[in-house]
């Protein structure tokens, strides 16, 4: 009994290591009963004209997204395509339906800002990597909007600059925006002391230490000075020309009253200093801004009064 193969029993197998759709067929004998007997299972066709050429065709396929699982980086989107080859009826067979080929990748080209609504969205080509041909990249969609948009956030930057005068430092400021595509910030405006979209300058206040004093000098000094009254005194001086009595009074200066005064002084001048911390520049130790005062406090410590009188 000679053997025969019936190929309608058999389908394809797939090798998609070497990417082909193998015909397979089933071999077979009629045996005294004349019944149909299998011999084995099914078993590849040889032959190149039996090997067919599997292809990928995403054209019924969308991409596959899957929604924020509370991670906090929003969706993923993973790309899905058909396998498929045209077979020995020259029809188009489905080796493997609409499924998860490869991951999609977001390729960061630039951002766009948005000042009214102080947000960060990254501008993104879409791309695949091939799983079977890791060198290669199928672009997808070019510039679109993530979906990861950020707000922007100020930071303070650059030194501290320190005015003595009003016992405060400021320091300029930049916005960043965190990419959560790529895990890092993202700078939204230079730093500088601008305002605008943000305040432009962090202020911050000195800090007061305690304050010490210390005696700089004791001077005494001595000062002497005289008051001086001048007294006047008056008499009637009459006369009688042509035996008129004619009277009028005369003024004369008498001896004066005079007071010497006497004083003695003690003045203490006192220098009084208070710190002020300045804030630290970054990696670096808090310097100190010292603000002197001086003080002059007098005392009278001796007084001599003596006063000359005359009548």
């Amino acid at each position: 009994m000679g053997a025969s193969r019936d190929d309608t029993k058999c389908a394809y197998r797939y090798d998609f290591e070497a990417g082909k759709a193998i015909k397979q067929t089933q071999y077979c004998y009629i045996d005294r009963e004349n019944k149909t007997q299998n011999i084995g299972g099914c078993v590849d066709l040889q032959g190149t004209q039996y090997a067919m050429q599997l292809y990928k065709d995403d054209s019924k396929c969308a991409l596959q997204t899957t929604s924020d699982k509370g991670y906090g980086m929003g969706k993923t989107q993973t790309f899905q395509t058909e396998i498929v080859f045209r077979g020995m009826d020259n029809l188009i067979h489905v080796a493997v339906p609409c499924s998860d080929y490869a991951r999609v990748q977001d390729r960061i080209v630039r951002y766009e800002k948005n000042d009214k609504t102080q947000t960060l969205t990254p501008i993104v080509d879409q791309y695949y990597n091939d799983p079977s041909n890791p060198n290669k990249q199928e672009i997808l969609n070019r510039g679109i909007a993530a979906q990861l948009s950020s707000q922007y956030q100020e930071f303070a930057c650059g030194q501290w600059e320190y005015n003595d005068a009003k016992l405060e430092a400021k320091r300029p400021t930049m916005l960043k925006s965190y990419n959560k595509l790529n895990g890092e910030w993202v700078e939204v405006t230079p730093c500088n002391f601008e305002a605008g979209i943000k305040s432009g300058a962090v202020v911050s206040p000195y800090v007061m230490g305690v304050s010490s004093s210390k005696v700089l000098s004791d001077i005494t000094t001595s000062h002497y000075f005289r008051i001086e009254r001048k007294n006047y005194g008056e008499k009637e001086q009459c006369q009688k020309p042509y035996g008129v009595n004619r009277c009028q009074p005369q003024y004369f200066h008498t001896d004066p009253s005079i007071t010497d005064w006497s004083a003695t002084y003690k003045t203490t001048t006192t220098q009084t200093t208070q710190p002020y911390l300045r804030p630290a520049q970054d990696n670096e130790s808090p310097t100190t801004y010292n603000y002197h005062h001086s003080n002059h406090h007098q005392q009278d410590s001796k007084r001599f009064e003596k006063r000359i009188a005359f009548e």
